[in-house]
């Protein structure tokens, strides 16, 4: 348990005990709720990934530019001008190689040019090269705030690391981006992004969801999740209470 909030921590090697790597991949999850593709595919890790942005033209809101095993699965305007200055796209290229674009400046298309295999949007980077980010440390109501927290961390040996918090109630505050940030540089991550939080928390892991509903989401149908589906290696699972 940190700073007055449930903290739970998942930790992705590089490679299963097979010596292969393990793949992340985003899902476009049409509708199924995330607990039951973790079971129906046997996942062994599930975690919601992107958030969703208005549409300037039709105030719908809807997913930014999605790349999924390789193919574009939604291009966004050509660059979304219009996204946060902060917003980041998360790549993944061969051999779990993280990379990252300001969102309102590149397209998948451009993505996918520089070998990206999985892509998604991100609220931002909250540490580079293990140093916090000026964005982490700034006034931004996304920082300042105590929230549910869901965010990913990647070590020197590519070694990812999920972070997932409990928020919003009497017993558990949330963490603010600082806060996020100081944690996952103490689990060795020298780049830490901010997923997708408040009430969309959702990690799921060998079927069972770890974290606890928030704001009454009790079903949460995602459209989009991280997922790995081995299920030949052991993934270190710890909870701090």
């Amino acid at each position: 348990r940190h700073f007055d909030t449930d903290c739970y921590f998942t930790e992705i090697p590089l490679n299963d005990n097979s010596d292969n790597e393990i793949e992340l991949y985003i899902k476009n999850n049409s509708g199924m709720e995330i607990s039951d593709y973790a079971r129906l595919h046997k996942t062994t890790l599930s975690i919601n990934a992107t958030l969703a942005v208005e549409n300037p033209v039709t105030h719908v809101f809807e997913n930014a530019s999605v790349i999924s095993n390789g193919e574009i699965i939604r291009e966004y305007f050509n660059p979304p001008t219009f996204l946060n200055d902060n917003y980041k796209f998360i790549g993944i290229k061969e051999n779990r190689e993280f990379i990252d674009f300001k969102a309102n400046e590149t397209t998948a298309s451009e993505m996918i040019n520089q070998g990206v295999k999985e892509a998604w949007l991100c609220f931002g980077k909250l540490v580079e090269n293990g140093v916090i980010t000026d964005y982490c440390n700034s006034n931004d109501e996304i920082m300042v705030n105590s929230y549910p927290r869901q965010a990913i961390g990647i070590k020197t040996d590519k070694t990812v690391i999920v972070l997932t918090t409990d928020g919003r109630t009497p017993h558990d505050k949330g963490l603010t981006g600082i806060e996020t940030a100081q944690l996952l540089i103490s689990k060795g991550c020298i780049n830490v992004y901010n997923l997708d939080g408040g009430g969309s928390t959702n990690t799921v892991y060998k079927g069972s969801r770890i974290n606890k509903y928030i704001d009454n989401h009790n079903m949460l149908f995602l459209s989009l999740f991280i997922y790995t589906i081995n299920l030949s290696f052991f993934i270190f699972f710890y909870f701090f209470y």
